[in-house]
């Protein structure tokens, strides 16, 4: 998130147990994370990449796991986050996540989201990592050597095409 500029938005959740539990502060019920779900605070920043836990009823073909760009967040207690999937942009709500533990219902309000950290490798022979390397030399995008690079103004050359040491 710190590669990212503007403001983080610290979006925390409402925790509770179906049926009260004794010894148990505040804390401890923030503390918990069950396995799938979202963290008590979940700090975000416009521009940033999540990975959605949990189906929308609003969007069935938005599954579990897939990747949205955050584009608009709202600091509020019962706010909204709105995301780009697939250059179609949604509002998400805070839904709710259920869990036993110790034997009661564990409930969590938050917005179904997880920070994604995941950064995709790239093959080096890729058509698009050129461009990616040197902007300046590509800067409308142009995909650099690829390996059926031909020679051009040469019809008599022994060899046709063009090695990654030539280009």
């Amino acid at each position: 998130l710190c590669r990212i500029s503007g403001s983080m938005y610290r979006l925390s959740s409402s925790d509770y147990f179906r049926n009260p539990v004794r010894n148990m502060t505040t804390s401890d019920l923030h503390a918990l994370t069950p396995e799938r779900f979202p963290v008590h605070d979940l700090c975000l920043k416009v521009g940033c990449t999540v990975r959605l836990l949990k189906q929308l009823d609003n969007y069935p073909d938005i599954k579990v796991g897939d990747r949205l760009t955050v584009t608009e967040l709202s600091n509020h207690l019962l706010g909204y986050i709105k995301c780009k999937y697939n250059n179609q942009v949604i509002s998400v709500n805070k839904a709710n996540f259920s869990s036993s533990h110790l034997g009661n219902e564990f409930i969590r309000n938050q917005f179904p989201f997880k920070l994604d950290r995941h950064l995709e490798v790239m093959c080096s022979r890729n058509k698009n990592v050129d461009p990616m390397i040197y902007p300046l030399f590509f800067p409308c995008g142009e995909q650099g050597w690829h390996e059926h690079m031909t020679k051009q103004n040469r019809p008599n050359a022994k060899y046709s095409k063009i090695s990654q040491a030539q280009f």
